[in-house]
């Protein structure tokens, strides 16, 4: 999920749970 976090704070959104795992 680290990926995806990195992609979502980029795209300037938040996946569920996704956000937890980046920070």
């Amino acid at each position: 999920s680290y990926v995806l976090a990195g992609i979502a704070v980029c795209a300037g959104f938040i996946g569920v749970g996704e956000f937890s795992a980046f920070v």
